[in-house]
């Protein structure tokens, strides 16, 4: 390694540790933090981003890495330089004194949120959110390397999206997907749930230990915690924090455990000597939600792992699940049903529900509608799409952070993280042949290994787009998920769909 490459990276590694540090802040705030310790945290993080946007925008840095850019012959070294050289283009566009008024306001934003939310009052967040708003909209001003608002703010998510990538998946949602969940809501099939007390915290971690054990999940490297909201904050490899939402409903906890060690184990395929590189980070949010999605959909809920999950449950909750059999346990958790929280909504309507989010916040902040609109627009969609009234405005806005914290772009990757695993999935069934029988048995290294080989391993070297064409021979075809629900969602409510 030549000494402009080894300094390159050391000024990586502290770009690295100091984002490391100030995600840890942003957790602390989230779940520990007194309610009159923001004012002074958000100045925290503030003097955190300082030093780091210092560090990217640092003169002598950017000569370095335009030095390199030219000088260097190896494509993995090129392609971080590249990276590098985009990134201090866009931090330079984005001034401190900007910076810090968006740091004040997003830190703010979630503690105004958090109160109405708990108040069921969407009116005390209303004008904090148009502030947010206006605030993302200049940031799209200042970057501005797409066409519109919206297509810049995707290009921080996924840098392959755009409204174009978009407007045709979410019109064959609307046309194919929705007419399918109005038919099984039409059918009104009763409703049943494994009620279980769960509040017995040292049970449930018990039961989580035992399923990422199994999968494979190194205990040295995590912590999980209960929280409002179940994500996954990766600082680097070695340092995961899963959190997971208490709720009565036992397999929506498990369901998240076996989510989260999705995007786990993506971020476990790195090497240790280039770390602190931005190759060395995921593809994009998409592919993140795309190995999520494979792990809870077509391996956590799939018929073949249900008597995985029925053991468990036996096991932990003997009398409550002493009734329970492999087919009713199938039943109950691929059941389609009216649900206003989306983080509930089943593998059909939940798109529905994405669908809504991203027709509003992309008429939004490209200035076609305002916020005080929301409301009856949300009430209205929602009406018409999934025949759902809203009791309380804590079940509409106020069920997801990702406005208040100005993430007005992140909830279309959920969706097409979706319809990437499906491709990935039926790919992979052709490559694997006895895959459902390896699934039954818990037996799942064929799969991480192939996930590993055609996906994990190329990280930033490849766009989202690259990723899967390389890996399943085709651009992304929406035709996989749909087939997939279609044939499974037949045979459970003994319809033709």
């Amino acid at each position: 390694m030549n000494n402009s490459y080894e300094k390159y990276t050391e000024h990586n590694r502290k770009i690295t540790l100091l984002s490391n540090a100030s995600s840890i802040l942003n957790l602390d705030s989230r779940i520990h933090l007194p309610e009159e310790a923001w004012e002074i945290r958000s100045e925290q993080i503030w003097i955190i981003w300082e030093i780091i946007h210092n560090l990217i925008t640092d003169e002598k840095y950017a000569e370095l890495c335009m030095a390199l850019q030219n000088e260097e012959k190896d494509d993995q070294r090129r392609k971080n330089i590249e990276i590098s050289v985009k990134d201090i283009i866009k931090a330079r566009k984005i001034s401190p004194e900007f910076a810090r008024e968006e740091s004040e306001l997003i830190s703010n934003s979630e503690n105004v949120f958090y109160k109405a939310r708990e108040e069921k009052d969407f009116s005390q967040f209303e004008s904090t959110l148009e502030k947010v708003i206006e605030c993302m909209r200049k940031r799209a001003e200042l970057l501005w390397i797409r066409w519109t608002y919206y297509n810049t703010m995707l290009d921080e998510y996924d840098e392959w999206l755009t409204e174009e990538v978009l407007e045709p998946i979410f019109k064959r949602i609307k046309e194919e997907l929705l007419p399918i969940v109005r038919k099984i809501y039409a059918l009104r099939t009763e409703s049943k749930d494994i009620e279980i007390d769960t509040k017995d915290e040292k049970r449930n971690l018990e039961i989580y230990k035992e399923i990422l054990e199994k999968m494979w999940y190194n205990m040295k490297r995590w912590w999980v915690i209960s929280c409002p909201a179940s994500y996954m904050i990766w600082w680097n490899p070695l340092d995961t924090r899963m959190m997971i939402r208490d709720s009565w409903k036992i397999l929506e906890m498990i369901g998240s455990v076996v989510h989260e060690w999705g995007h786990w184990i993506y971020e476990q395929w790195f090497s240790p000597a280039t770390i602190w590189l931005p190759c060395n980070e995921p593809t994009s949010y998409t592919i993140h939600e795309s190995q999520s999605r494979l792990y809870e959909l077509h391996i956590w809920n799939s018929f073949e792992f249900q008597n995985i999950v029925l053991e468990l449950l036996q096991k932990y909750y003997p009398e409550e699940t002493a009734w329970l059999n492999q087919d009713e346990l199938y039943v109950i958790a691929n059941q389609v049903r009216p649900i206003a929280r989306r983080v509930e909504a089943d593998e059909l309507s939940y798109h529905i529900h994405i669908l809504i989010r991203y027709e509003i916040e992309k008429d939004l902040i490209n200035w076609k509608i305002a916020v005080k609109d929301i409301k009856e627009l949300w009430n209205q969609k929602y009406r018409d799409y999934l025949w759902i009234e809203f009791k309380d405005e804590w079940e509409w806005i106020l069920q997801d952070i990702h406005w208040a914290c100005g993430n007005y772009w992140y909830f279309p990757t959920y969706s097409l993280g979706t319809f990437y695993s499906a491709q990935f999935f039926a790919h992979m069934e052709k490559i694997i042949p006895d895959l459902k029988e390896k699934i039954t048995t818990w037996d799942l290294q064929e799969v991480k290994k192939w996930l590993n080989e055609n996906v994990h391993r190329f990280w930033r070297h490849l766009t989202s787009e690259e990723i899967l064409e390389k890996a399943t021979w085709e651009k992304l075809n929406i035709w996989y998920f749909l087939t997939h629900i279609k044939e499974k969602y037949s045979r459970l409510y003994w319809i033709e769909l």
